[in-house]
């Protein structure tokens, strides 16, 4: 999650403490009310965990599990708003390494290729075999992810399990749609329509209309 920061993104500017990509207590993607940590430690059937990091980039962290999957543990992190070439980067670079123990990727905020120009994100043809045979999954909750980040994730041989085609609030809500049929081993088509039916709650508008950005096939 790159915390929302009005003095380093391209974002529309928003109330001041909630663009502050400095202060993730506060931060809209994080500490507000639809943000990360504290909409999840609302939500029933979820659990959140205090974490470290010792990359100076990463400002909080927290260990998500679900009761229906306790095995699965799911680690958010709390990216500074002023270091988010380095959150994109970050992403990339868990796609590539043949190594991270990490099935599904997600990066989540302001959509920093549309200010950040990304010519190639290289990857080994044995990396590219082995995330096709692992079945490895990027997601992307930013405003018209799809044409920015689909191309790098063919490149990878990484499938684009929930992308959007529209500008959108890149809410924790989204993503616990996307997460609920993900650990039950569900498609891309119910992680959309997960995101989807999330989107139209809190957004309050049709469901079509949230289908259509999260590209759900009816």
């Amino acid at each position: 999650m790159s915390l929302a920061d009005n003095a380093n993104q391209g974002i529309v500017p928003i109330k001041a403490s909630l663009g502050n990509g400095q202060d993730p207590r506060n931060n809209l993607y994080w500490g507000a009310l639809y943000g990360a940590k504290t909409h999840f430690k609302r939500m029933s059937g979820w659990t959140v965990e205090s974490a470290t990091s010792d990359n100076p980039a990463v400002l909080d962290s927290f260990e998500l599990t679900n009761a229906a999957s306790p095995s699965a543990k799911i680690r958010v992190e709390a990216w500074d708003g002023a270091k988010q070439k380095q959150a994109v980067k970050a992403y990339f670079q868990d796609l590539r390494n043949d190594g991270s123990p990490n099935d599904l990727v997600c990066f989540a905020g302001h959509n920093a290729l549309m200010d950040l120009f990304l010519a190639n994100v290289p990857a080994l043809k044995s990396t590219r075999n082995a995330n096709i045979n692992r079945g490895r999954k990027g997601v992307v909750i930013a405003c018209q992810s799809s044409p920015y980040f689909e191309p790098h994730h063919d490149k990878l041989g990484v499938e684009s399990y929930v992308m959007t085609w529209g500008l959108m609030a890149p809410e924790a809500y989204v993503l616990e749609g996307i997460l609920t049929p993900w650990l039950k081993g569900e498609g891309s088509n119910a992680a959309r329509a997960g995101a989807a039916k999330q989107y139209a709650r809190y957004q309050k508008i049709p469901v079509r209309s949230a289908n259509r950005l999260f590209g759900v096939k009816t």
